[in-house]
């Protein structure tokens, strides 16, 4: 019970702690980072329409360019049915959103010129560096690519089974 009390303490700690160190981003008119008004206006615009279409109740947008924030706003509902309107700090849930943030993330690398599109997976995964690769009919494809479940053909199972070693299952799901 004393370890449970002590863990929330250091957690509401670290938690209210952290708006205090939290880096806030300069503001900025979107015109002395070369963006235009116009174009960012019709942000709000398309997402509304997706609002009221209720393909989505509500987004919270922030845009920054140089390390300024040109554009912040939060536009429909954190609850549409108690009409609780979105804020700029609202918290989301994110589910099944790891490619799309990884691909954003090293959009931004190589946005900063840290790492090229051409650059193998290798040269930051060494783990790959050996991934065996097999023909198929639309070129080259990851040899049993099947997201970690078993292979269903033979010829998947025998470069599955050697790729992954002896002890990796047999039967076909």
């Amino acid at each position: 019970m004393k370890a449970a009390l002590g863990l929330l303490l250091v957690t509401s700690t670290l938690v209210l702690a952290g708006h205090v160190f939290a880096e806030v981003l300069p503001t900025a008119e979107p015109v002395t980072v070369d963006v235009s008004r116009d174009r960012l206006s019709r942000i709000r615009t398309v997402l509304q329409k997706e609002i009221d279409a209720d393909r989505m109740p509500g987004a919270v947008v922030m845009i920054a360019r140089r390390g300024q924030l040109i554009y912040s706003e939060a536009i429909g509902f954190q609850d549409k049915a108690a009409g609780k309107p979105m804020t700029k700090d609202a918290i989301f849930r994110i589910y099944s959103m790891t490619k799309p943030l990884a691909s954003v993330a090293a959009m931004m690398l190589v946005e900063e010129g840290r790492m090229q599109l051409t650059d193998p997976v290798a040269k930051f995964l060494p783990q790959f560096a050996c991934l065996a690769l097999k023909a198929s009919t639309c070129g080259l494809a990851p040899v049993g690519h099947s997201s970690g479940s078993i292979p269903k053909s033979n010829s998947q199972l025998f470069t599955w089974r050697r790729h992954r070693g002896p002890s990796a299952p047999t039967t076909a799901a």
